[in-house]
């Protein structure tokens, strides 16, 4: 897939509230990327469009397949549904959040039956070749080093590339998030895997990557500050009176609260006089106010 690079900084701030408002956030730090695709039926768009969900070769993205699989003319693609209670006994598909999917390249035997768990080939899904899933001594699916146990859209680099139209490829869609992805560059005809993402970030003032996602159009690298350790779901805390830490996409994740209310604002990108690290309702958020607010320090 030939796309453009691009760094950004952590895209999932903590919650934001602003003192002596009754406006306040409620979602937890986001762990999803965002997905601007279509999920409708029909084979009305043109292929390589947004909507249709599929390359200029009417190829389904990867996690996609057929809207329509007994119209030879419909060449939408719709995302691929999860069934079942999260019990996959296929070997090529995987758990992901209480449900089953078929591995990249794969898709429902009887979608119609959802007690048959059973997948097959699906050429029209993509070009890649499908890894052969395995299962480790408990029966559970490992995973393909794609990081298609944490996100079923994931997809490995093709065998070749061409220097001359390639240069970047991520497996994950940016609906997966960046946690467990992996990206290359291409080199010499084959696509190398970069294990300098964390440099990149450095060079734009942040601390580690979490990885990378695809949007289809941009491969985007997601950067971070903190200790980039290793994590799985810790609750947010106040590390002082300024600094938010808590876990994002597998890492251990710190901001700064005055930099995040003064400079870079709020989901409709207001910004605020003063920002601090504060335990509202048993939860860390970054508080922000104006000058001459109830509460507001300044």
């Amino acid at each position: 897939m030939s796309a453009a690079l691009a760094s950004c900084g952590d895209s999932s701030e903590p919650i934001l509230t602003t003192a002596g408002a009754t406006q306040t956030t409620t979602a937890a730090p986001s762990t999803e990327g965002a997905s601007s695709t279509d999920h409708g039926t029909g084979g009305s768009h043109e292929c390589g469009s947004l909507l249709a969900n599929n390359d200029e070769n009417c190829v389904c993205s990867p996690g996609y397949e057929r809207c329509d699989p007994d119209d030879p003319n419909s060449t939408d693609c719709c995302e691929e549904p999860g069934m079942g209670d999260g019990e996959c006994p296929d070997p090529n598909s995987s758990s992901v959040d209480g449900q089953c999917y078929c591995d990249v390249g794969y898709t429902w035997c009887d979608p119609d039956d959802p007690a048959d768990l059973s997948c097959c080939v699906d050429p029209g899904q993509t070009t890649a070749t499908p890894t052969e899933g395995t299962s480790d001594a408990t029966g559970e699916p490992t995973s393909d080093g794609t990081g298609g146990d944490m996100c079923p859209g994931a997809v490995g680099p093709p065998p070749s590339c061409d220097e001359d139209s390639e240069s970047f490829f991520c497996t994950h869609p940016s609906s997966c998030g960046p946690q467990g992805s992996a990206h290359y560059y291409c080199e010499g005809g084959v696509w190398v895997e970069d294990t300098s993402l964390d440099d990149t970030c450095k060079l734009d003032g942040y601390d580690f990557a979490y990885g990378c996602v695809d949007d289809g159009g941009t491969i985007f690298v997601e950067c971070g500050s903190g200790s980039g350790a290793a994590c799985s779901g810790e609750a947010p805390s106040c590390l002082d009176a300024n600094t938010w830490a808590g876990c994002k996409w597998g890492k251990t994740t710190e901001v700064d609260c005055f930099v995040v209310c003064t400079e870079i604002g709020d989901d409709m990108g207001a910004t605020y006089d003063h920002g601090a690290c504060e335990v509202q309702d048993g939860e860390a958020v970054c508080a922000c106010c104006d000058a001459g607010d109830p509460g507001c320090p300044i």
